[in-house]
């Protein structure tokens, strides 16, 4: 509608399994774009990262595009 496109980058924290515990925006595009990455981000579901074969809490960073059809 506003012909907006860019990338969304976040850091996502992964709790033991796999869940995202929270969201950070390191570099947004505004117009409610951060806010729909880190929403899907939060949907998402991660294999845990893994320490010594245990999983463990991880950081991962994350870029959304987001472009329009032509």
């Amino acid at each position: 509608k506003n012909g907006i496109e860019g990338a969304v980058t976040l850091k996502a924290y992964i709790d033991k399994e796999g869940n995202v515990d929270r969201t950070k925006i390191v570099k947004g595009i505004g117009y409610g774009c951060d806010e729909a990455a880190a929403e899907a981000v939060r949907k998402s579901r991660f294999v845990p990262g893994q320490m010594n074969a245990m999983a463990v809490k991880s950081i991962v960073t994350i870029t959304v595009r987001f472009e329009l059809d032509n």
